[in-house]
């Protein structure tokens, strides 16, 4: 149940950064299009897009890690024997999770120094600056997440293998 919850919620990041993706596009279109017409500019869309482009880049992560549709050299895991090609595995995620981890303390350590000291952003848009580490987070520690999970499979699935016989 607690995997059907973690997909459901890593799904979720991957429908925000695709809705992300369909924002920028959008307002991209309608830019150049009123740019094109004479109508002058999106006032923020510039902003506005660089702010998706975060969310895609951070929310993505996680659903691409889950379906393995990232860049992956794995000529290694190919040619070694599959218990160090296990190995290898392994140890990649636990990279993984290890610097995520890092990146997670320091985004929440920002964000809520961010919100202790009330900091703003002031652009053309105004908001709480803590707003960005708190997304950050979120999507990191889905991240962080999936790259357990990737670390324990192989051993539920040695276990099973093994209760089987």
């Amino acid at each position: 149940m607690l995997n059907r919850l973690i997909d459901k919620a890593i799904e979720a990041c991957g429908a925000i950064a695709m809705l992300s993706i369909v924002g920028m596009g959008a307002l991209i279109t309608v830019d150049v299009a009123m740019r094109s017409l004479g109508f002058g500019v999106v006032h923020g869309g510039v902003e506005a897009v660089e702010y998706l482009m975060f969310l895609i880049a951070l929310f993505a992560a996680p659903w691409v890690l889950r379906h393995n549709a990232h860049i992956r050299i794995d000529f290694l895991l190919e040619n070694a024997r599959r218990p160090i090609a296990l190995i290898f595995e392994v140890a990649s995620n636990a990279v993984g999770l290890i610097v995520v981890g890092i990146f997670i303390f320091y985004a929440a350590r920002i964000g809520l120094q961010s919100a202790d000291e009330a900091r703003k952003i002031y652009k053309n848009f105004i908001f709480p600056e803590w707003w960005i580490y708190a997304a950050a987070s979120l999507a990191l520690a889905m991240l962080w997440i999936e790259f357990l999970r990737r670390i324990i499979r192989p051993f539920n699935a040695t276990q099973s293998q093994a209760k089987g016989r």
